[in-house]
């Protein structure tokens, strides 16, 4: 089984799935964050690819676990999200595995705060690699 974890962090859905008997050799793990990648390492999880995940080209996967950043839209946050969200909405509607890349980088150029495009990387994933389970 091939699992592609987006936004990995340090590893929470590590331990699920290790809980689940899947070996941490299966899960590839796509995250930013440098302090997040050296704890899920040093909890012996699988592989972390320290990369943006808009810049990550899909691959076929079985399962896709997704937890993309709320930053943009929490009340801890300045909630810039919230003016984006008609945008994100409009990317949504009609988009398909074929204009999926192309919403999404009109999309990146004009939300008000970069993370708010981040909530539809796992969509580009859906759309395009097919996967049989999805974790959203």
């Amino acid at each position: 089984m091939i699992i592609v974890d987006l936004f990995a962090g340090a590893g929470g859905w590590d331990v699920a799935l290790r809980n689940l008997g899947v070996p941490s050799n299966e899960i590839r793990g796509f995250e930013m964050w440098d302090r997040a990648n050296a704890t899920a390492e040093a909890a012996g999880f699988g592989p972390r690819y320290q990369v943006d995940i808009s810049r990550v080209p899909v691959t076929p996967c079985d399962l896709l676990v997704a937890s993309p950043p709320c930053q943009s839209f929490s009340n801890a946050g300045r909630r810039k999200g919230t003016s984006d969200t008609p945008a994100i909405l409009s990317v949504v509607e009609g988009a398909t595995g074929d204009n999926i890349d192309d919403r999404l980088d009109g999309l990146r150029r004009v939300v008000a705060d970069p993370r708010s495009a981040l909530v539809l990387e796992p969509l580009r994933w859906v759309l395009v690699a097919q996967p049989t389970f999805v974790a959203w």
